[in-house]
């Protein structure tokens, strides 16, 4: 017995020493490890055995809401390890009141594969008042680039106005080749790579009418896709993934080509006083909230349907109109300021600026044939009840 132990040791050595065959069109395609294990897999252990401990202004053991900073707008970001791991659900009220504004969830993956969490958290957000929500799908390699741009769009519905812009989550996508873990982007070129993201942020892109943004880490981006090819993604806010000691020290995240970044994924680390256990992912927008919203298009108003964009709303008379004068009334109005609502897909979200608003006053020059008081009373009648109402949450 004693021989044949020791010849299984030796045997066992060799093969999870000999190197990683390439990968095979067998290979099975499973949903795979979190954000936070790929990260502490390919980045945070090299990172550390490099740079050593640094000082953070950003603490990597973030805390909610005693962490959080006045120039900042914090977020996080979940799927459904983060409630598989305590087998509860997220209770988004005791999220709320921890300070946190905005909340990524995982929507789809490849072609096929859908969170199963997604659904009851998407559908919760859309009605509360505090969270900014999110969807995004993680892209696969094996699966047609349009058919995972559908998967996604049939799993998020139409957007809200006050929603997050869509995202795609391009790095390692990890699949199991005889016994061992590989990505399996290693086997395509950049300019395949490529093609395909942008064949999936073109067609979201065309559906919802919105933007989307592009979560990846440096260090994968570098491996596959190369700085050279960053240019081709300009238009597409960065979500930039970087926990390392040196980007919390200097609170300067790597990004693709030393470029600009919009949102930060800083730690996997986080953790809340109530509402979800374990840790989260820790993510930060630098600037106001004012600067959020515009960044990202969410709009916090839905324009009136009964009121046409080419007839405007008649405001108030504050002189004597004539023939002559105007009589849509002058767009110095504040728009409502409740999100919540609905908007069809390849709606215009930008935020309006307070135009065609009912607020606002008529100064037409003076003419003879001045309107009665009766006409006057019915325009203002009529204004009324063109007043875009608040909307409730849904």
């Amino acid at each position: 017995m004693r021989p044949l132990f020791h010849f299984g040791i030796a045997a066992l050595s060799f093969a999870i020493l000999s190197p990683v065959d390439a990968p095979r069109a067998t290979a099975q395609e499973s949903d795979g490890p979190s954000r936070s294990e790929l990260f502490a897999r390919f980045v945070r252990a090299p990172a550390e055995a490099d740079l050593g401990v640094l000082g953070s202004s950003l603490p990597l053991l973030f805390r909610f809401p005693t962490h959080v900073r006045e120039d900042g707008i914090f977020g996080i970001d979940v799927s459904h390890h983060n409630e598989d791991g305590c087998n509860c659900k997220i209770d988004w009220n005791a999220v709320a009141d921890q300070k946190i504004s905005f909340a990524y969830m995982k929507a789809t993956q490849g072609a096929l594969f859908r969170d199963a969490k997604f659904d009851n958290n998407w559908t919760a957000l859309a009605r509360h008042p505090k969270i900014y929500r999110g969807a995004y799908h993680f892209l696969r390699s094996a699966h047609d680039p349009i058919d995972q741009a559908k998967n996604f769009l049939a799993r998020i519905g139409p957007l809200q106005a006050k929603d997050m812009p869509p995202c795609l989550d391009i790095e390692w996508d990890m699949v199991t080749v005889d016994g061992q873990q590989v990505d399996a982007w290693s086997n395509l070129s950049p300019e395949v790579i490529v093609d395909r993201a942008l064949k999936w942020l073109n067609q979201v892109e065309t559906a919802t009418g919105r933007t989307p943004i592009i979560y990846t880490r440096q260090a994968w981006w570098k491996n596959r896709i190369k700085d050279d090819k960053t240019a081709l993604f300009h238009r597409y806010p960065i979500w930039i993934a970087d926990y390392s000691e040196k980007g919390l020290g200097q609170e300067i995240p790597s990004v693709p080509s030393g470029g600009d970044w919009k949102i930060w994924q800083f730690t996997e680390k986080g953790v809340l006083e109530q509402g979800i256990p374990g840790h989260v992912d820790v993510n930060i927008f630098k600037g106001s909230m004012d600067q959020f919203l515009q960044t990202f298009s969410i709009s916090l108003t839905v324009p009136d349907p009964n009121v046409s964009k080419t007839d405007p709303v008649p405001g108030p008379n504050t002189g004597s109109t004539g023939n002559s004068g105007t009589t849509g009334g002058s767009n110095t109005g504040t728009p409502t300021t409740n999100p919540g609502s609905d908007v069809k897909k390849g709606s215009n979200l930008s935020t309006p600026n307070g135009s065609n608003s009912p607020s606002g006053s008529n100064s037409g020059a003076g003419g003879a044939n001045a309107p009665s008081t009766a006409l006057v009373a019915k325009a203002t009648s009529a204004t009324k009840r063109r007043t875009i109402k608040k909307v409730r949450f849904i």
